[in-house]
């Protein structure tokens, strides 16, 4: 598995190799390593704001000053994300991995999704096979996604149907089916699917009522 983890890890472009101590004279002041933080936590606070813009622009300081700093980078794509700024996002978090690689897994879901939306579907299926192991529910969910968008009904079938097998992704999962048996013209079907998660769910399942307005629609 170590193994066929590298591989996956080398073919994204990642370096894969996590430093475990820094070398002779590497080491950071740790004055500096807490203006660094204070920085971090101005940039959060900028966020909470509404000022994302002035955000970016302290997340960007901040990695030009330490592009080792991987929480400033994943802070730097969410904020890019959240702007619509997608390809830059992208290279942010890649730049947070490799700076940080033991965190690839952790935020494999966040690249692979902008992947798919920028088109990018080989890579949103390696992002999705790097997260199988650890978050399996996320993996399979954002695979069926990816075949969907290939037009492999079958394979977006299986896969929303194993993340319904994680508690934590069955809702989402049954949603994508819902999808897959509307685009598979059995819209009725579908309906009885998406009845039947709003009625055990106890919260708001993003995505359901849009997808059984959809399933209506089509039933006329």
């Amino acid at each position: 598995m170590k193994a066929k983890y590298g591989l996956r890890f080398a073919a994204l472009g990642y370096l894969g190799q996590a430093r475990t101590a820094p070398e002779a004279g590497e080491l950071a002041d740790p004055k500096d390593r807490i203006a660094e933080l204070e920085q971090l936590k101005a940039g959060s606070d900028l966020e909470r704001r509404g000022d994302l813009k002035g955000a970016i622009a302290k997340y960007e300081a901040l990695v030009a000053q330490n592009a080792k700093f991987a929480d400033a980078w994943f802070r730097l794509g969410d904020a890019q994300e959240k702007v619509g700024r997608l390809q830059d996002a992208v290279r942010s978090y890649r730049a947070g991995i490799n700076a940080s690689p033991v965190l690839a897994q952790q935020v494999a879901l966040s690249v692979g999704s902008l992947d798919l939306r920028l088109g990018q579907l080989d890579d949103a299926e390696a992002h999705a096979m790097l997260m199988m192991k650890t978050q399996p529910g996320a993996a399979h969910h954002l695979l069926g996604r990816i075949a969907l968008a290939r037009g492999d009904r079958a394979s977006a079938e299986r896969e929303a149907r194993q993340a319904m097998n994680d508690h934590l992704y069955h809702e989402a999962g049954a949603v994508l089916l819902a999808i897959v048996t509307i685009d598979a013209g059995r819209p009725a079907d579908a309906l009885r699917l998406l009845d039947e998660v709003k009625k055990s769910s106890r919260l708001p399942v993003p995505g359901l009522d849009s997808t059984r307005g959809d399933a209506l629609a089509r039933m006329e």
